[in-house]
């Protein structure tokens, strides 16, 4: 069981009344999802471009960003108050949701509203420092944003004791996912593969009390037989669902069937 969050619209300022006063923050049931949304998926949505525009109520980014985010929400309709105005002929780019794109981000901003961010979310990928807006973050924070911190390895005899450090920088868990280590030869063929973590526990803070703001490290640990890791040998992690899709970390490291190679044996 979820939330199904039709409107994700902050503090709602209208002369129409559409019915939906109980969401606005601060009410009994704001506060029951802030308690209760991380441990489930959750879905949400603006209202649609009609009745934005019907209502005089221009759900603003920084309440969105924050709602999204006191609500653990793992998925966000690009249809309503965006992908809908197709529908009216009209142009994508007078959205409220597209209006979010001049809407400007930066770490102070974040930091003041609770959110969490990874430094290298404001560099680019040749090193230079670059503007964000409130469109990318919540593009890129909805669901979940793993990131590998560190990785330790221990030889013991036969053994190799292995314990990688992650954290989640996204608004919601990784649901539904089963993760692990691998072995890989030099042609990245796998020749071994060990369970180890619990996606689902991967909480970005602590998910009893939201005002606790504090980002949790979370450690994922296995062991694989020291025989098999080679020279030439990789040693990946991977996330997948039951349908074998696979998930990235969010770090700039190899991503090369399903698996982010974490190191190589030389």
């Amino acid at each position: 069981i979820g939330f199904a969050d039709d409107a994700c619209h902050g503090t709602m300022f209208s002369n129409v009344d559409l019915g939906q006063s109980y969401t606005q923050p601060g009410s009994e049931w704001w506060e029951m999802c802030k308690k209760e949304s991380a441990l489930t998926l959750n879905d949400g949505e603006l209202f649609t471009t009609r009745w934005i525009r019907l209502s005089g109520s221009w759900p603003k980014a920084y309440e969105v960003m924050r709602t999204l985010s006191e609500r653990h929400e793992t998925t966000f309709s690009i249809q309503h108050g965006y992908g809908d105005i197709c529908q009216f002929g009209g142009d994508i780019d007078q959205t409220c949701f597209t209006s979010y794109k001049s809407v400007e981000v930066n770490e102070e901003i974040l930091s003041d509203m609770g959110l969490h961010y990874t430094e290298g979310w404001f560099v680019s990928e040749d090193g230079k420092k670059i503007k964000r807006n409130a469109f990318e973050y919540l593009r890129d924070h909805i669901g979940y944003k793993i990131s590998a911190d560190e990785l330790n390895a221990k030889i013991n005899g036969s053994e190799v004791s292995l314990s990688l450090s992650l954290k989640n920088y996204g608004y919601g868990a990784a649901f539904n996912l089963v993760s692990g280590f691998a072995i890989l030869d030099s042609e990245s063929k796998v020749i071994y593969e060990i369970k180890a973590g619990d996606p689902e526990s991967w909480f970005g803070s602590d998910p009893d009390c939201y005002e606790n703001r504090e980002l949790l490290c979370h450690e994922v640990n296995a062991v694989l037989p020291a025989d098999l890791l080679t020279s030439g040998c990789q040693i990946a992690f991977y996330m997948r669902n039951s349908f074998g899709q696979s998930a990235r970390l969010d770090n700039t490291v190899e991503f090369k069937d399903g698996y982010n190679i974490l190191c190589k044996i030389e």
